[in-house]
């Protein structure tokens, strides 16, 4: 029993040495850092996009329903729908990095 335990601990002390000495691994954790620094980014333009969004999409409401148009429901929908989409994208991206 005591060999097994010996041959395993030296299978994966062996095995940690290989991927230690990987020359790409440090360069893949190098990317991850440089790309998790641009969610705090991506997240604050998406809520923007978001706040124009809206903003456009509140006036082309109000001209349709000044020139007279009740059914504009489809309008509300497609823009509030877009709005919200963009302001979780926001928020879900905010949330996981």
């Amino acid at each position: 029993m005591k060999q097994f335990q010996l041959i395993v601990g030296m299978l994966l002390g062996s095995m940690l040495q290989v991927y230690a000495g990987v020359p790409g691994i440090s360069g893949i954790n190098s990317a991850s850092r440089d790309i998790s620094s641009f969610y705090p980014a991506l997240a604050n333009l998406s809520l923007a996009i978001g706040a124009l969004v809206g903003m456009v999409g509140g006036l082309r409401i109000f001209i349709l329903w000044q020139k007279g148009e009740r059914d504009i429901e489809f309008e509300v929908m497609s823009w509030g729908g877009s709005c919200i989409f963009l302001v979780l994208l926001g928020g879900i991206t905010k949330a996981f990095f």
